[in-house]
């Protein structure tokens, strides 16, 4: 997850400070203040002293050389893993932080729940209206079809009973014309019986117009002196 540095070799450092301990160096570093128990450098109670009185069985030079890996090591630490650290445990959520991202999580979730729920009983809601408005349509359809029904049956009635009336009319002129007929025959069997010619058999005579005598004017013979006016 994070680039780790690598690590300090303790034993080529070691080597390292031990080479140049050598020589004048390291009879100098002894002789030195540093190393000497009535300075305040080589007093026991000192930080020093405490580092270095924890190699008893070493020499000076081997004690100063462990004192100096030993402060390589905490500068690494300092300067190396202590920002590593420090990042990891900022980057690493707190306990918190985690229960409070985790609360929001779960609100979320309900959430999406909650509008999932919401949408599933509008489709439901829309389902049941739908099919009201179908129920509500197929009703209408019935009735129209039964209100089609009853005005066909009662063309038909008016039909049938146009058509009875009708058959019986004919019924009645067919009934008409056989009394006219056997009237006729009655008719014609009288006359026969009596010798009188058949009715309307004979054309009728036109008779003759009197025409009106006109009357004769006599010519009355003028007088004398009249004037005759033509």
């Amino acid at each position: 997850m994070y680039s780790q540095q690598p690590a300090v070799n303790t034993y080529s450092v070691q080597s390292a400070v031990n080479s140049a301990m050598t020589g004048q160096h390291s009879s100098r570093l002894v002789n030195s203040p540093m190393t000497n128990k009535n300075s305040d450098f080589g007093d026991e109670n000192s930080d020093f002293g405490r580092k270095f009185h924890k190699f008893p069985r070493c020499n000076s030079a081997q004690a100063v050389s462990n004192f100096v890996v030993e402060i390589l090591h905490k500068l690494y630490r300092i300067s190396f893993l202590e920002p590593i650290r420090l990042q990891q445990t900022e980057m690493a959520p707190s306990a918190p932080r985690t229960r409070a991202a985790a609360a929001l999580r779960m609100k979320q979730i309900a959430l999406d729940n909650q509008s999932r729920t919401i949408r599933r009983l509008r489709a439901q809601f829309a389902g049941l209206s739908m099919s009201k408005k179908i129920e509500k349509m197929k009703v209408k359809k019935q009735l129209a079809e039964a209100n089609h029904v009853e005005c066909h049956q009662k063309f038909q009635a008016r039909i049938r009973e146009a058509e009875d009336s009708m058959q019986a009319q004919h019924l009645i002129n067919e009934s008409l014309v056989e009394e006219k007929d056997s009237l006729l025959q009655t008719i014609q069997g009288l006359q026969e019986a009596n010798n009188a010619p058949a009715p309307f058999d004979d054309e009728w005579e036109d008779e003759p117009e009197e025409q009106p005598e006109e009357e004769e004017i006599e010519d009355i013979p003028l007088g004398e002196g009249e004037i005759d006016d033509e």
